[in-house]
């Protein structure tokens, strides 16, 4: 468990990690940045592990030694997971569950915290942390990870080693989606969304709710023409999916794509299909811009749905 052997991808990362630990040449504070689902957690987690390890092999943990068995089971002591369920983690989370604790001693050689969604600390909490980052004890060492490294002031990017992940490509994230049984349509649907980042894949081609909305958006699409009463309650059943709506669009491009590769074996045009195409992307286009949402979907399926 919690091993770089068993993460796939990223291995610059990974080998600057390792090596980071094999030559006793850790940092006080690392960025891990990428979107979600692209792995931040685990490698933050395989990194700590080997961290924490009584006796790390050229830079990998153990697996055998107390603090890798504790971690492996979510009881050692010396690692810290910090998140805030609200929208912003706060100066005063931060000296609570941070600072304050910063002159215990840890059981071993190293105490590791990992922050996560570190992107919401606000420029206050960002600020009460510069000098520990920079000169905190040798002993504690802290991982940050975020979707938005944008988000950290200058001063707080200065202080920390930067990681970025990279996605997979999509033959590797297809076969790892095949062994873990995914079915095949859903598994094609996960792999163009998740653009790469095995994370969000596996959750897409497990995840009720998103097998769920693919289903209804490709019934909507194989539902051919319809009259403007169907259309206009389509959009409004759309709002079901407000918070994921560039996931469902992508999903409408997908079935569309599909449709032309179809066409083009039977030696068909596909004109038509990649002009509704077009209207999708304009629509992802508007509701970047704050285009209202209802008005959006409308204007969108009576593109794609009305009788030409």
């Amino acid at each position: 468990m919690h091993s770089f052997d068993h993460i796939l991808g990223n291995e610059m990362v990974k080998r600057s990690m390792v090596q980071s630990i094999g030559l006793n040449r850790l940092h006080h504070s690392y960025i891990i940045a990428g979107s979600k689902g692209s792995g931040k957690k685990t490698l933050a987690n395989a990194f700590a592990k080997s961290i924490v390890c009584a006796k790390p092999k050229e830079g990998l943990a153990c697996g055998a030694c107390k603090p890798c068995v504790t971690f492996d089971s979510g009881n050692n002591p010396d690692i810290v997971y910090i998140k805030s369920e609200k929208a912003t983690l706060g100066v005063g989370e931060v000296r609570e569950q941070v600072l304050e604790g910063l002159s215990i001693s840890p059981h071993g050689k190293y105490r590791v915290y990992i922050i996560q969604d570190a992107h919401k600390m606000t420029p206050a909490a960002q600020n009460a942390m510069l000098l520990t980052l920079e000169e905190g004890p040798k002993h504690t060492i802290f991982l940050l990870l975020t979707e938005n490294i944008a988000s950290f002031l200058p001063t707080v990017l200065s202080r920390c080693i930067k990681y970025q992940t990279a996605p997979l490509g999509s033959e590797v994230v297809r076969e790892h989606l095949e062994k873990m049984g995914a079915d095949g349509e859903k598994a094609k649907a996960a792999i163009s969304l998740s653009k790469g980042y095995m994370g969000q894949a596996i959750k897409m081609a497990i995840d009720e709710d998103f097998i769920q909305m693919y289903n209804w958006v490709v019934d909507v699409a194989k539902g051919g023409e319809k009259d403007i009463v169907e259309i206009f309650k389509t959009a409004k059943d759309m709002e079901q999916y407000k918070d994921n709506i560039f996931d469902v669009l992508e999903v409408l491009k997908n079935h569309y794509r599909g449709q032309m590769v179809e066409h083009a074996r039977n030696g068909q045009g596909a004109s038509n299909i990649l002009a509704k195409i077009k209207i999708i992307i304009d629509t992802e286009e508007k509701l970047k811009t704050n285009c209202n949402f209802l008005l959006c979907m409308e204007t969108m399926l009576l593109g794609i749905l009305s009788p030409v």
